[in-house]
């Protein structure tokens, strides 16, 4: 098997609104597209019978994407995972400038510590911080030589 390429991470989000704002906003993603995806006659591929959803894309152009996932019908039910159990995931960013994103979002962001720096074997610095979006799903933000 080859990949061709990267498309997107999907996200189950409650509030369509306030996560868009947040990731285009907040972080500073675009809106790329959404679709209002229904079932297709022939059943459908969610193992979710008769689901209706909205996806909402937002991302960079031509790189990577967020699929923000509305349940309309029927409405997801809550459950997030901890940063430290099995089926945990985060979305990560590389940054130019670690603790300037830091400073910028720490109002925004609930972040798990201040930026960590450490030191590699060949001598460069690699820095990153853990914090969650308005719902819980987890960012890291990451500061590579």
């Amino acid at each position: 098997m080859k990949i061709k390429n990267w498309s997107h991470v999907g996200i189950v989000v409650d509030d369509l609104e306030m996560m868009t704002d947040f990731y285009v906003n907040t972080i500073g993603l675009e809106r790329l597209h959404e679709i209002d995806a229904k079932p297709q006659p022939d059943g459908d591929h969610t193992g979710v019978p008769n689901v209706h959803r909205t996806l909402r894309f937002v991302g960079i152009p031509g790189d990577h994407e967020i699929e923000l996932i509305y349940f309309i019908d029927p409405p997801a039910t809550d459950g997030h995972v901890a940063v430290h159990r099995f089926g945990s995931t985060h979305i990560c960013w590389d940054v130019e400038d670690l603790a300037s994103v830091y400073e910028e979002l720490k109002n925004k962001v609930k972040f798990v510590t201040e930026p960590k720096w450490r030191t590699r074997p060949d001598g460069s610095t690699v820095g990153l911080v853990y914090g969650q979006d308005p719902e819980g799903n987890w960012l890291e933000f990451t500061q590579r030589p």
